[in-house]
């Protein structure tokens, strides 16, 4: 397995954080995302990126299977709250 001296975290949508495979997620960091609650995800995600001394930020953009006619705004709020 690849070593590193960095915390690695990494969001993913609660569904796959399923027994057995949820410990195993956990373990390598990995935070279940309940996309049906609005819990101010984006701005708690906002104040841990600022509290770090370092950070490096993957993202991967989300995709749809039907069109719906408007843009998600979470990208922006983040944006928002980064200033």
């Amino acid at each position: 397995m690849l070593t590193t001296d960095l915390n690695f975290k990494y969001m993913g949508k609660d569904a796959l954080f399923k027994w057995p495979i949820k410990y195993l997620f956990k373990y390598l960091g990995g935070i279940a995302v309940d996309r049906k609650n609005r819990n101010n995800l984006t701005g708690r995600i906002a104040n841990y990126i600022k509290s770090q001394d370092e950070i490096a930020l993957a993202l991967a953009t989300e995709g749809t299977r039907s069109k719906n006619g408007y843009w998600k705004s979470g990208f922006y709020r983040w944006e928002e709250r980064r200033v």
